[in-house]
């Protein structure tokens, strides 16, 4: 990226006026794409757009992840196989490399998204998905969610104590003890609520917007009988005050 001032290697760290923008553009492409007529040239419009402004500032791994993944799914309504192919791709490795960044929300279930798109799409260098047994491990225990929820409460305890920086960290513990079983909403969401949190506690309102949403995507994506599936329901909607009340 060409340096503005005329001083090679400055930073343009984004506004928050073009991560709001960002947002917004991304949500009316998803917007125009869904009912009985998909409107595919306002989505890519949208889509461009958003790259248009992630342009502006520094270089952006998840910006770059979320506005190929918008262009591989208006490609993919499309029929246009070989570019969505294209685009899913691009999105996948980019969301690979802000995979264990512990400031941004989880991209596992962006991954494990575009991947299956890729292989529903028989792009070149797909695989199947291995089985359930061969998962590094099942769903967890009670035990297993309780200390899930015990890293996420202690790090609200670090945000009373105006501690943000503890309490990204003991998210991300969370975030790792999560891992180590296969996905359930519930776990998914309250890890991803707890990086909300911060974010609201930082003042950050887009992130704390976007992790919110995510949270209660991966609440409401619950199946019955999945463990914690009833205190995922509860949780989803409390979600939803808090972002009415943030205004997101």
């Amino acid at each position: 990226m060409l340096a503005l001032t005329g001083h090679a290697g400055m930073a343009f760290p984004p506004s928050a006026a073009d991560r709001r923008d960002i947002a917004a553009r991304l949500l009316e492409s998803t917007v125009a794409l869904r009912g009985a007529k998909p409107d595919a040239a306002r989505a890519r419009r949208a889509c461009n757009d958003a790259r248009a402004i992630a342009r502006r500032s520094d270089a952006n791994d998840l910006w770059s992840a979320q506005i190929e993944d918008c262009l591989a799914t208006v490609d993919d309504v499309q029929d246009n196989t070989v570019g969505a192919c294209d685009h899913y791709a691009e999105a996948a490795e980019k969301y690979a490399k802000v995979r264990n960044d512990p400031d941004i929300r989880s991209v596992d279930a962006d991954i494990e998204r575009t991947r299956k798109a890729r292989v529903r799409l028989a792009c070149p260098g797909t695989v199947a998905a291995p089985p359930a047994a061969a998962l590094a491990g099942g769903p967890p225990a009670a035990k297993d969610l309780n200390a899930i929820v015990a890293r996420t409460t202690g790090a609200h305890l670090q945000l009373f104590a105006k501690d943000a920086k503890g309490a990204r960290s003991t998210c991300e513990e969370a975030r790792r003890h999560a891992a180590r079983f296969a996905h359930t909403g519930y776990a998914a969401g309250i890890v991803e609520e707890c990086f909300a949190d911060v974010a609201s506690f930082e003042n950050d309102k887009p992130l704390a917007c976007t992790r919110y949403g995510t949270a209660a995507t991966h609440y409401t994506a619950a199946r019955p009988g999945e463990p914690g599936a009833t205190q995922a329901a509860r949780q989803a909607e409390r979600i939803k005050a808090i972002r009415a009340k943030l205004g997101c």
